[in-house]
């Protein structure tokens, strides 16, 4: 059985700094492009 994860700023954040991975590397394990995974990355990161 398959494990789904929920794609989160967190997690996008986690994976790039502590994991090292690019956003196009995270954009082809979710099937997403890379300024799809940006936008999502940005969304809390924005609230001012």
């Amino acid at each position: 059985m398959k494990k789904k994860f929920k794609l989160t700023s967190s997690l996008i954040n986690f994976l790039i700094h502590v994991e090292g991975y690019t956003l196009a590397e995270i954009g082809r394990v979710f099937n997403l492009s890379r300024e799809r995974i940006r936008q999502i990355k940005n969304k809390t990161t924005e609230k001012d």
